[in-house]
């Protein structure tokens, strides 16, 4: 009881005398008095702050390229011997334009449109791919839509379930393909728009 009470007499003296601290040991400081060192590091300067400059040599020798930040606005300025800059100006209406059209395209071509040589969709192809690793020919027994949709996503088609499974059946379909190329087993839907069953109902291999 006596250590604590000389202890705290101990740190009270010595927060009131501010010009004892610089002959303490740095552990002792910061032991003492912690609060008063996170203001001191906090607290704002008397000298006027300045924007940095980092200056980088080129293989050459001279300061070719300077870097100026802090000027206000959040830019970077990189300035070379021939004067080309690092920030490439460019206008945000053709920018967008460019990046839409090159994702429309690559959906387009990619996703929607069925292949010329065989006329199916990616999706379709990675059903039947799917498939086919599994062992799904037409002289094994059937098996689980949900198994096959699983396979199909969770290697060759991180999309949604419901596309994959709507694309399995419609292959499944004898009013919607001439040929269909899967075999189902359940119910895959009617001619009158009936919706086919859940995939954990339905069974499936290749035709």
């Amino acid at each position: 009881m006596a250590f604590s009470f000389s202890s705290v007499r101990l740190t009270s003296l010595l927060r009131s005398h501010h010009h004892l601290s610089p002959t303490l040991s740095p552990t002792l400081r910061r032991i003492l008095f912690p609060s008063s060192l996170r203001l001191l590091s906090a607290g704002p300067s008397g000298r006027p702050v300045r924007p940095a400059r980092a200056k980088k040599r080129d293989e050459s020798g001279r300061d070719g390229v300077e870097i100026e930040e802090g000027n206000g606005n959040g830019n970077v300025l990189g300035k070379s011997g021939v004067g080309e800059g690092r920030v490439v100006p460019a206008e945000l209406h053709k920018e967008a334009t460019e990046a839409y059209m090159a994702y429309a395209m690559s959906v387009l071509l990619g996703r929607a449109l069925p292949d010329v040589r065989d006329g199916l969709k990616p999706v379709h192809r990675r059903i039947l791919y799917a498939m086919h690793e599994l062992g799904l020919s037409s002289r094994k027994p059937h098996k689980k839509c949900a198994r096959v949709v699983g396979e199909v996503l969770g290697k060759y088609h991180p999309h949604g379930d419901t596309a994959v499974y709507d694309s399995l059946v419609r292959m499944a379909q004898d009013f919607s393909l001439r040929s269909p190329l899967i075999q189902g087993h359940g119910n895959f839907g009617s001619l009158d728009a009936d919706p086919p069953a859940a995939m954990r109902y339905t069974e499936c291999r290749l035709e």
